[in-house]
């Protein structure tokens, strides 16, 4: 039984050199993001206190709220429909099309609503939140790139947008800039990544344009994307409607603290997605098919998605676990102790967020838009309740176990009334050792 495990893990890392340096050069961008991330949130949140880096989190969490809405699914279900031989007709403009107008008119909406809900200054912090939304409008862009195995560009421009950030805020902060310019940072970091991606994409010769639209095709991407909305809306709902509940009970000290917790935790969640969107590309559709033959090569690509997953999942639950909160204590400062505590119960998060990844895969390329929907969806709902039931008896506790236990709810709770998802969630539960049967 040993040599056999050994073997597949051997060939978890061994499948395509192509695939392992597209996923590692993702990750390294995503590393350099994230480490100056770190560094400037924590310059940021020393520098302006709790309670003033509080306020900035709930106007993003309330922008983050809707961002699955304005982008449409567009990045899925573009990412899905690059794979057909015959793809629609002005797939990719169309879709981008769709990504900018929701992103626009959702910041419309929220800015009016600000206003008038809103103190000016809460207001204000939401207008530049939604404006910052609308200049990261290039994620269909990234899902072609990828579907070129061109990850090694986004790495860059991964990159570019981490180091010129930490640049910008390191200057605001000297400079003693004010609330308003400290929260408007994350709008320039995202406008400086459209810019390379958007620049790569497309080109003078092959501009984006209005007659480049396709209505028939823009009500297909429509169609398949809704699903997509939902399950995106309930994983925001899962780390950003608690901070908003935080706010309304507790106040604006405790959002920055928890924020911070939900900062260091869910900064390992970027490497299974970058695995998941990675992967999709990878998988063969026939044209005219209604649901992916699983033959031999798509069957071992997604087993081999799995066994990454897994392997994701558990790593990070244990640098979540252990390494996290003492890395949290000492980058953010005493200020933040209270978030350092929260990671352990936040830690379980990392495992179910990955098998998620790859399990929404699994959804995607079979076509379960009904299980897209329901799943997310039932974690919501319960990730709600739990917050409202938890946080007023438990603290930042409650809405940290809240988190946890509705990342898992979204993953296997409605996996228990279909056959077929529980076969696919038995494996993916156990990728080592293939249940008989499956």
């Amino acid at each position: 039984m040993k040599p056999k495990v050994e073997t597949q893990w051997q060939n978890v890392f061994k499948r395509s050199k192509s695939l392992k340096t597209s996923i590692v050069l993702q990750i390294l961008g995503k590393t350099t993001l994230l480490g100056c991330g770190v560094i400037s949130t924590s310059i940021i949140a020393r520098h302006i206190g709790a309670e003033s880096y509080g306020k900035i989190n709930y106007a993003y969490a309330l922008i983050a709220l809707l961002s699955p809405i304005a982008s449409m699914g567009m990045r899925g279900t573009v990412s899905a429909l690059l794979r057909d031989e015959q793809p629609l007709p002005s797939l990719l403009e169309t879709a981008h099309w769709i990504e900018i107008a929701g992103s626009a008119l959702v910041a419309l909406v929220a800015t009016l609503v600000a206003h008038i809900t809103e103190s000016s200054l809460t207001a204000s912090l939401i207008t530049i939140a939604a404006l910052a939304n609308v200049a990261s409008a290039s994620q269909t862009c990234e899902a072609k790139l990828l579907n070129e195995k061109q990850g090694r560009f986004i790495a860059i421009a991964n990159t570019i947008q981490a180091v010129l950030g930490l640049l910008i805020t390191f200057t605001a902060i000297s400079l003693n800039s004010p609330i308003m310019v400290i929260c408007a940072l994350p709008l320039l970091k995202n406008a400086i990544k459209s810019t390379l991606i958007i620049g790569k994409t497309y080109t003078p010769n092959k501009p984006i344009t209005p007659q480049k639209f396709d209505a028939s095709t823009a009500q297909t991407l429509i169609k398949r994307g809704i699903p997509l909305v939902m399950s995106g809306l309930s994983i925001i709902i899962y780390t950003k409607i608690d901070q908003v509940i935080i706010e309304s009970i507790l106040g604006f000290e405790a959002v920055g603290l928890y924020s911070v917790a939900i900062l260091a935790s869910s900064s390992l969640y970027s490497i299974p997605m970058i695995l998941a969107q990675t992967f999709m590309p990878r998988f063969n559709r026939n044209p005219g098919e209604e649901k992916p033959s699983f033959n031999d090569h798509n069957k071992e690509q997604m087993k081999t998605l799995f066994r990454l997953a897994w392997i994701l999942g558990v790593s990070i639950f244990i640098i979540t676990l252990s390494i996290l909160p003492v890395a949290t204590a000492i980058v953010f400062g005493n200020q933040y102790k209270e978030s350092a505590e929260i990671l352990i119960w936040l830690a379980p998060s990392g495992f179910a967020v990955s098998i998620g990844c790859a399990f929404a895969t699994w959804q995607n390329i079979n076509d379960r838009m009904d299980l897209m929907l329901k799943s997310p969806l039932a974690g919501a709902v319960i990730n709600i309740a739990l917050n409202l039931i938890l946080i007023p008896t438990l603290g930042l506790k409650g809405a940290a176990l809240s988190t946890t236990i509705s990342f898992f709810s979204s993953v296997y709770l409605i996996g228990l009334f279909d056959q077929e998802m529980r076969s696919a969630l038995l494996v993916l539960t156990f990728p080592f050792e293939r249940p008989r049967g499956t």
